[in-house]
């Protein structure tokens, strides 16, 4: 499937005018989008499906646990079904390593394609995603690494400075408010760097730049005296939609799965929600990263979009 949508200039947009655009290329091209994401959820879903009896052990275990009044339930694993779990989470990271940077890359090419008005298609987008697998993946895995180090630095922070201020404060609403201050402040650290590490990786498919200057320039870009306060803004609305997915899948899933004692029906679910948050996910800091150049650089998409043209 092809899609050739009209040229747009990309000025400043609010929040707002940001997710409509977004809603609105997604929608427009939603088996583009759902057949690239679908690359790495259904083989996931597939994996989930090996557990067999899993499922109905896990309804059973939760049926329990609500009945117990608070006291921990007599509950023994099965051995057999332990391995099983074992071998089907190693498949499932054999399945991530794979096929998410694979996925990730050939959405973010074809959200670039279709904001600056050029042609895509699930076919062109995957042979973009073949190629640039390997750099996607050094990508991810350092933003893997980069969260992790922020998380870690920032708790410690927040150790040290819990203990100094309980040290030093003897008043117990000062030390709450402080403590509610810090935790404030790592949690912002961590989801500024979640959305550097956003645009960063739409810089690296959209600029012909390596991992580590194309997260840089994810930094660069997305904190900074102008776009600070947007990122946090972007961060929040990116976890309020992907709260949103993840009630809507859990819901759904655990209702079917005590009605009907399988979970076939969870793993169904899961997918399809994962596969619509993924896909839309993706457009969401593709567009970012467009907003944030027209911001900071003046670039414009009208003129782009000419360029891509030409270069056809």
């Amino acid at each position: 499937m092809t899609s050739v949508p009209s040229p747009i200039s990309l000025r400043p947009l609010s929040i707002g005018e940001l997710l409509d655009r977004a809603v609105t290329l997604f929608v427009k091209n939603f088996w583009v989008f759902c057949g690239l994401a679908a690359i790495v959820y259904v083989p996931l879903g597939l994996a989930q499906s090996l557990m067999g009896d899993f499922w109905l052990w896990y309804a059973d275990l939760l049926g329990k646990v609500f009945s117990s009044h608070g006291k921990p339930p007599a509950f023994p694993a099965d051995s057999a079904m332990v391995q099983r779990m074992n071998a089907v989470s190693t498949l499932e990271f054999l399945i991530w390593i794979v096929g998410a940077p694979l996925a990730a890359a050939a959405l973010a090419h074809a959200a670039d394609r279709l904001i600056v008005g050029a042609q895509t298609s699930f076919a062109e987008s995957l042979r973009f995603g073949l190629r640039r697998w390997g750099s996607v993946l050094l990508y991810l895995l350092l933003w893997v690494v980069l969260m992790g180090a922020a998380f870690i630095v920032g708790y410690l922070a927040l150790l040290v400075l819990a203990l100094m201020t309980a040290a030093l404060l003897r008043s117990i609403a000062l030390l709450v408010g402080l403590g509610v201050l810090i935790l404030v402040a790592w949690s912002g650290g961590i989801l500024l760097t979640f959305v550097a590490g956003g645009v960063g990786f739409a810089t690296l498919i959209v600029e012909p730049l390596n991992p580590a200057r194309a997260f840089a320039a994810g930094l660069e870009r997305a904190i900074n005296r102008g776009s600070l306060w947007r990122s946090v803004l972007i961060g929040l609305v990116y976890g309020a939609i992907s709260l949103g997915f993840t009630i809507v899948a859990y819901a759904a899933g655990l209702s079917l799965l005590f009605a009907l004692h399988t979970g076939i029906p969870m793993i169904l679910i899961a997918a399809v929600v994962s596969i619509v948050e993924f896909g839309f996910s993706v457009l969401i800091i593709v567009l970012y990263y467009y907003d944030l150049r027209a911001r900071r650089e003046g670039v414009d998409l009208v003129s782009l979009a000419s360029q891509v043209a030409a270069a056809q």
